[in-house]
């Protein structure tokens, strides 16, 4: 069934009712295009292949720069971003960075530095823990700016002892060769050794292959459109990537018991992101169902004209308002779907009932007050989070991207003679001759042979 206006019709279906069609409208989610690959290849091997000058061409044609222009940024724009930001937005940026900095060095004290214990009797085996040397941080620019963005992907770098730090971010074309200061000061001041005029598939390239001017890096990190998702795609087979990150999504789960306003608010948060996005409510109350369904409406009578068409759009395509008979019918849904932001808004004696069977979200908000816009921006947490279901293979961004786990291995005479024959019987299986041989060699060394 759907509700009506003159303007807009929002979905509200019984989950037992989806059909296929309509499972596979809201399931069916971003996939890198193609034949946007295949143009990103011409443009990235030209980058691979003629360094700068690639680069140079392209501010030339793209932005309408001078060839000339610098493509790292120079000290005395920094300089001039810093005297343009304010002490308030100084302010916030400095609380986040903090914030970050708090949560991913907890993450990092779970892990031990450096582990071995003793399976059998003379063999050991560890781990240790080291930083990756060189990260490029990107950071989108398009029609607006993410300083936010700079701080979730600097600053657990530098918590992870990351020796190099760069980042990228597109000029704001139209001749104006400047990246916007905010993401200036937010790179510097989360830790960034140097920043680039770079953007889309120009910036992956240029990392993954070395210019003149910019390092190769050992691992590309953060999100971005299609252009530099398509270049990031491209360059993880040169070099380490974090994940391709997709258009925006959110699930709400509630019972009945959320604010119909707060929780239309937060769907319509994530709509705006892009026409792509998805926003999802979950609920076992009919009666909610059309509250929020009502309450999204006025909302979109309030926006301003681009902030109501995007949403709308995004609404129309992806989104929906779905009606569960019970919470295990609502969290098994929920778990087949993967959001990238679930929120889970209901009664204190369904909390933790939920939240032991949530298997696959890539962050969750619980509670009425926990706005996923609160993960965006200000709590430490991060927002580059996995989209298109990759919440069923991993979490969001943080420290534990920026460090190599290395296994070390320790055999002693006693644990070849238990180990050994072992090995050996599967490199003979698998006709790995030498294999075979390296160990029987030592084996017989042991024996006397």
């Amino acid at each position: 069934m759907c509700r009506f206006t003159e303007k807009y019709s929002i979905r509200i279906i019984r989950l037992n009712n989806l059909r296929r069609e309509e499972l596979e409208r809201i399931t069916t989610r971003w996939r890198l295009d193609e034949e946007q690959v295949k143009k990103a290849w011409k443009f990235f091997k030209d980058v691979c292949s003629r360094g700068d000058e690639s680069i140079r061409d392209f501010y030339q044609d793209y932005y309408g720069l001078p060839r000339d222009t610098p493509i790292e940024v120079l000290e005395y724009e920094v300089k001039d971003a810093f005297k343009k930001t304010n002490d308030e937005i100084m302010g916030s940026l400095l609380r986040i960075r903090d914030r970050i900095k708090r949560f991913n060095k907890e993450i990092l004290a779970g892990l031990k530095e450096a582990w071995m214990i003793r399976v059998e009797p003379g063999v050991y085996l560890g781990q240790i823990i080291r930083p990756i040397d060189r990260i490029a941080a990107y950071i989108p620019g398009g029609l607006y700016p993410y300083p936010s963005t700079a701080l979730m992907t600097i600053v657990p770098a530098r918590v992870a002892g990351c020796n190099t730090v760069l980042a990228a971010s597109p000029p704001r074309g139209n001749g104006e060769p400047g990246i916007d200061p905010s993401i200036v000061v937010a790179a510097v001041i989360a830790g960034a050794n140097k920043i680039y005029r770079l953007g889309g598939v120009q910036a992956a390239a240029a990392f993954a292959c070395g210019t003149e001017t910019v390092p190769r890096v050992d691992k590309i990190v953060g999100p971005g459109g299609p252009w530099f998702t398509a270049g990031k795609y491209l360059a993880s087979s040169m070099t380490g990537i974090d994940m391709l990150a997709g258009p925006s999504e959110i699930m709400v789960l509630s019972d009945g018991t959320g604010d119909p306003g707060l929780i239309a608010l937060d769907l319509l948060a994530q709509a705006e992101h892009g026409v792509l996005s998805s926003s999802i409510l979950v609920t076992t109350s009919e009666r909610q169902a059309e509250s929020v369904a009502r309450e999204i409406m006025s909302w979109l009578d309030k926006a301003p004209d681009k902030a109501r068409e995007t949403a709308w759009e995004s609404l129309s395509r992806y989104g929906g308002i779905f009606i569960a008979d019970n919470i295990v019918e609502a969290v098994d849904f929920i778990n087949k779907y993967a959001p990238e932001h679930l929120e889970v808004i209901v009664s204190p004696e369904n909390t933790w009932r939920v939240l032991e069977k949530i298997e696959s979200a890539g962050t969750v908000f619980y509670g009425e007050y926990s706005a996923t816009a609160l993960g965006d921006y200000s709590l430490g947490s991060n927002h580059v989070l996995p989209t298109s279901g990759l919440a069923r293979s991993r979490g969001g961004l943080s420290v534990l991207d920026y460090v190599k786990i290395i296994d070390v291995q320790y055999v002693e005479p006693e644990g070849l003679l238990a180990a050994g024959p072992d090995a050996s019987l599967l490199a003979g299986i698998e006709g790995f001759f030498y294999h075979k041989k390296s160990i029987d060699a030592r084996l017989d060394k042991i024996r006397g042979r």
